[in-house]
């Protein structure tokens, strides 16, 4: 059965109710890409949306679609992979706010990477996977068009907990005290050997909003952000651990006990100090960092997080920001 060309387009007519929404979209379209330098095959899940007027009942859903395989198209005619999720979400969200004639539009993609690495003592080959996504809003305004762009990044690690940790370490203390050992010898075996805590699984997120035009594609690389995650937290996680490698990251956690509040600050701290990423951070530019430790001897998680301008945040660090009386 073929549909007549002259059907009425539904989403074209007028709605009952003449009430303009913020957006209207599809969320969880996959599609598969190559994606960076050198290309890496993944998996990438798209969110696209536009805002509807008040004189349309609704959007065409197949030019989200379309959005999407339209940028995919463009990169395959230039012959290369996807350079970056910043990229394509700008390509498709402009395109969708073509197909839709939407004065904005919106494409969230995101993706996991397998991340090549080296285990800790072994240097075997492993393979540690983080999640990142990358959101592009454009805005078409009477002054022209502008963008907001966010790249993000989530990956897991280990935390060794201190207050545990200072718990065992006193009643240590003291049980060797009782024994009649002095003071020196048991200062030596605190120090000489790992003092048992509790550990977490933990997950740490980072992003970078860019407000106005900025563009983060060209300057932030996720596996940056990746190891900066990483490298906040106690100690890093790897698919692949040998012997030698598991008593490396015990060891590596227990000596470097952080509580969440411990893996923000630092996180925070390393990305507006690393040599590669601080120098290109717009001073407007927005960091949101997040943690969860997923608590081993409790029933619950504990989380913790912060947001700020770069500039603000820079601020606090080097102490040049006065204190609210109130």
């Amino acid at each position: 059965m073929t549909l007549s060309t002259h059907a009425t387009d539904l989403q074209a007519t007028a709605p009952s109710i003449p009430l303009a929404l913020d957006e209207v979209g599809v969320t969880g379209v996959v599609r598969g890409i190559v994606l960076g330098d050198p290309g890496a095959p993944t998996t990438a899940t798209f969110d696209v949306a536009a805002a509807l007027g008040d004189d349309a009942r609704g959007a065409h859903m197949s030019r989200f679609h379309e959005a999407i395989d339209h940028a995919l198209a463009l990169v395959a005619e230039e012959g290369r992979d996807v350079p970056s999720l910043p990229v394509l979400a700008t390509v498709v969200a402009t395109r969708a706010a073509d197909l839709q004639g939407s004065a904005r539009a919106r494409a969230r993609v995101s993706a996991t990477v397998a991340w090549p690495r080296t285990s800790p003592a072994s240097a075997r080959r492993t393979v540690d996977p983080f999640d990142t996504w990358a959101e592009v809003v454009v805005d078409r305004t009477d002054s022209g068009p502008r963008t907001r762009a966010t790249i993000g990044v989530r990956a897991t690690g280990m935390t060794a907990c201190p207050c545990a940790q200072n718990l065992v370490r006193e009643s240590a203390r003291e049980r060797m005290a009782a024994d009649g050992l002095d003071d020196s010898t048991i200062a030596q075996v605190l120090e000489s050997l790992p003092v048992a805590t509790h550990n977490q699984r933990s997950t740490g997120t980072i992003e970078l909003t860019v407000p106005g035009n900025g563009a983060v594609d060209s300057i932030v690389d996720p596996v940056e952000l990746a190891r900066l995650v990483r490298e906040s937290m106690s100690a890093q996680v790897h698919e692949l651990l040998k012997r030698d490698d598991e008593l490396a990251v015990v060891e590596a956690a227990h000596a470097d006990p952080r509580f969440v509040e411990d893996c923000v600050r630092a996180l925070v701290r390393d990305a507006l100090s690393d040599p590669v990423l601080a120098p290109v951070l717009a001073p407007n530019a927005v960091l949101h960092v997040h943690q969860v430790n997923h608590e081993s001897i409790h029933a619950h998680d504990v989380a913790a997080h912060r947001t700020g301008t770069v500039a603000r945040l820079r601020d606090e660090l080097q102490g040049d920001v006065p204190i609210d009386p109130a």
